[in-house]
């Protein structure tokens, strides 16, 4: 279905250049209109990485307990979270998305900074097995990033871990 639905945008995408024009405009069954600026399909779709962080490099914004994100040219990203903590990440480009990712174990500030009592957080970054990833499209002339983050969810009572669930959720960055 995704591969498809690629398909479609791309011949999509080469219709419109042929027409001459600088939007591709979707429209549902329903009446609502996705449109969509041929620059920047071009840049997810055509351009290759390099490309691709040079026009998303910058400070970007947005994010629970997140208090700035700096993407460089180069696809690293580092992470300055609320309680003054930071850490760093990568950036890929994979299938027309844009996936940013953590490494793990998951740092113990990182859950502090969520509230998560110390030895709750002890005890689950031993477990926990997966980086916290964001999955994001830009939007908006390039001053926007949305899409979804993938990350855990831990539940406890008093001072016992009882699970660990990933979970997804949206996710909203805006440029600085």
């Amino acid at each position: 279905m995704f591969k498809k639905l690629i398909l479609i945008t791309l011949l999509l995408l080469i219709f419109s250049l042929v027409c001459l024009s600088k939007q591709l405009v979707i429209a549902f069954k329903d009446g609502t209109k996705v449109v969509y600026n041929i620059d920047q399909i071009e840049a997810f779709y055509v351009a290759d990485e390099d490309y691709i962080f040079q026009t998303i490099q910058g400070e970007w914004k947005g994010d629970k307990g997140i208090k700035s994100c700096f993407i460089n040219e180069s696809g690293v990203f580092g992470i300055q979270l609320v309680n003054g903590y930071a850490w760093s990440g990568y950036c890929q480009f994979e299938n027309g998305y844009l996936i940013l990712e953590t490494p793990y174990p998951i740092p113990l500030e990182y859950m502090l900074n969520y509230d998560i009592p110390l030895n709750i957080a002890k005890e689950a970054r031993k477990v926990i097995k997966r980086a916290d990833r964001w999955i994001f499209t830009l939007i908006g002339n390039g001053m926007k990033l949305e899409g979804q983050k993938r990350n855990f969810r831990l539940l406890w009572n008093n001072d016992r871990l009882l699970d660990i669930e990933y979970v997804e959720r949206e996710a909203i960055w805006e440029r600085k």
